[in-house]
């Protein structure tokens, strides 16, 4: 294609230089024809002139003949009338040279008048010239149908007449702001009414209009029809209205739910409090006097009302990432691990042999303190207690400075691993991979996680197969990232 375009290219040049060598060409021998054509009157002139001296020498002076003095002129003769006929000549060629430059110009106008045409009839931009009055001295064809008027009906018509009333002051602003200062004014738009009745919106660049003596006679303007463009930015500006409404109507939707979680769920605490304590204390007022059915159902009971408990503290701390968050401060996340370490993840390491590895100190984050605290805390914590049956869990924290001011941070385990159907799923609230009987929880750690993150202004994936342990990543700002949240 290169290749092709190039020799394309190139011909085109070769065409064009051809084409000006044949007008060279042309040019110049139409000045040597023009020329002899000069010489050759010249010498007819100088040969009638040659005859009708000597007729005049014959008949006033007496001197010879004719046939003596057209042939056998005296010297005095021979350069008198060589002089005369020479003046002549030069005299013709200069003539004749003025003659034709005044032709060359007059052409070389014509030609320029011609493409000047042809230019503002072709063009899908509107012209038109209007004189100091507002009143219009020359339109386009493109001018003459975006109107819907003929050019006849246009010239003399004022400016006034297709502008509507609410843009006539702002036209005439525009005009006077160009006569005042001389400068053109470009982009300019305003509402325009056709024959038709119709409306449609224009846009105009505006300039001076000048005479041959450089004195200001009006205005010329280029303009286009931008009504589609108009008719979408409104449609536009209508959506995101809409949009904003509907944000809106979101925004306070949400804020009553979480509203409604969070009181829910703290009035929930204190009834299932009681349940799960007087449960417990009848259950141990009556051992011994159990059968084996009714001490299953103490278990049953109590146990609910434990998993409920725990659901509505999941439930609050949910809610909290958006009602109790904290403002943006950098954040030492190898602090955060190591105190997880020691106190909220102690009895969890203890109780399934774990480890946790950490390859290399981790950058600061820009992030909310505690809600750092509770996403490592949820992400480790999966990791030991998903792990395989008699493998103890090994959890490697990493991470890694991305483009844009952003830390990837991944936690892989080596656990039972997650299918990869289910890989968007495990962040939805109360999603259970597994029964409560061999992976205790309530299914909305990993949620928890999410909504911390997108409210940070990362995203959190998985990268899992089954049997093959799991890693979750997320993106957060670099502590030396300066924002808010």
């Amino acid at each position: 294609m290169v290749t092709k375009s190039t020799s394309i290219k190139k011909l085109s040049r070769q065409s064009q230089a051809k084409l000006v060598g044949l007008q060279g060409k042309d040019k110049s021998t139409s000045n040597t024809r023009t020329a002899e054509k000069v010489v050759l009157v010249g010498l007819v002139f100088a040969a009638v002139f040659w005859v009708f001296q000597s007729i005049v020498d014959v008949v006033l002076f007496r001197e010879g003949s004719l046939v003596e003095q057209i042939l056998t002129p005296g010297l005095h003769d021979i350069w008198m009338r060589t002089l005369v006929i020479c003046t002549l000549i030069m005299f013709g060629v200069y003539a004749q040279s003025i003659i034709t430059e005044r032709k060359q110009a007059e052409e070389a106008l014509r030609r320029s008048e011609e493409r000047y045409r042809t230019i503002l009839k072709e063009m899908q931009d509107g012209y038109y010239e209007v004189d100091l009055a507002g009143n219009f001295t020359f339109v386009n064809d493109s001018a003459c149908r975006y109107l819907g008027y003929s050019r006849d009906e246009m010239m003399g018509m004022n400016y006034r007449v297709y502008t509507v009333k609410e843009n006539v002051e702002t036209v005439y602003k525009v005009f006077n702001e160009v006569y005042r200062t001389g400068k053109p004014v470009e982009g300019f738009s305003w509402r325009a009414t056709r024959k038709d009745g119709t409306s449609g919106f224009a846009e105009a660049s505006v300039s001076l209009l000048r005479n041959d003596k450089g004195q200001v006679v009006g205005f010329r303007c280029v303009g286009r029809d931008v009504t589609e463009r108009k008719q979408a930015e409104a449609e536009r500006e209508a959506l995101l209205k809409d949009l904003k409404k509907i944000n809106r109507k979101l925004e306070q939707s949400n804020k009553e739910l979480q509203d409604f979680v969070y009181v829910a769920s703290h009035d929930l605490r204190e009834p299932l409090r009681k349940v799960t304590s007087f449960g417990t204390l009848l259950q141990d007022s009556l051992e011994g006097r159990l059968d084996e059915d009714e001490q299953e159902n103490f278990d049953f009971m109590i146990d609910g009302a434990n998993r409920l408990q725990a659901m509505i503290d999941d439930l609050l701390t949910y809610s909290r990432v958006t009602t109790k968050a904290k403002p943006f401060e950098q954040v030492d996340l190898n602090g955060v691990i190591g105190n997880l370490k020691k106190l909220e993840l102690a009895t969890l390491l203890g109780e399934s042999k774990g480890t946790i590895h950490l390859l290399e100190p981790l950058p600061l984050v820009q992030g909310d303190p505690s809600q750092m605290h509770q996403l490592l805390q949820n992400l480790i914590g999966n990791g030991l207690k998903f792990h395989k049956e008699a493998i103890p869990p090994e959890v490697t924290i990493r991470a890694h400075v991305m483009d844009g001011n952003m830390v990837q941070v991944e936690v892989e385990d080596n656990g039972i691993g997650i299918d990869e159907e289910y890989h968007e799923q495990v962040f939805t609230m109360f999603k259970r991979l597994h029964s409560r009987e061999r992976y205790e929880g309530t299914g909305i750690g990993l949620a928890i996680c999410k909504k911390i993150v997108n409210r940070h202004g990362g995203d959190i994936g998985t990268k899992s197969t089954s049997g093959g342990g799991t890693t979750f990543w997320f993106t957060l700002r670099r502590g030396s990232y300066s924002g808010d949240n």
